[in-house]
């Protein structure tokens, strides 16, 4: 499953998904990412728009590095880094993005067979 979330690399929210839990998240987000999504929304209103990570375009591991350094985009998102289970997969996808890369896909596979996700690694 946290691979899968891993799709978010190339996705982006519009400010109402994440800017009510802003004020709630300011310990546990960096303090210059918390700042320029709240002027991103206050400018652009619900309509506006944040990436997931920097490389927004592209299928790679930046979304998992973002977490490293506090700039999940959402809180569900950010908790993946949060919890020691999941922040050990996290810090192996950033090591390895091949095996981010290998267990994204054998997940997707999975779930488009319907099969249960519990017997995929990561």
């Amino acid at each position: 499953m946290v691979a899968l979330f891993g799709g978010h690399t190339l996705g982006v929210a519009r400010c109402p998904l994440f800017t009510p839990p802003l004020k709630f998240r300011a310990a546990t987000l960096d303090a210059g990412f918390a700042s320029s999504l709240a002027a991103t929304c206050s400018k652009g209103g619900d309509s506006a728009m944040a990436t997931f990570d920097r490389t927004s375009t592209a299928f790679d591991d930046v979304y998992f590095k973002e977490f490293q350094q506090r700039r999940g985009l959402l809180s569900s998102d950010q908790t993946l880094f949060e919890s020691p289970e999941t922040q050990r997969l996290v810090n192996m996808f950033v090591m390895n993005q091949g095996y981010f890369f290998y267990v994204f896909q054998q997940g997707m596979g999975k779930m488009g067979a319907g099969k249960s996700l519990s017997s995929v690694q990561g």
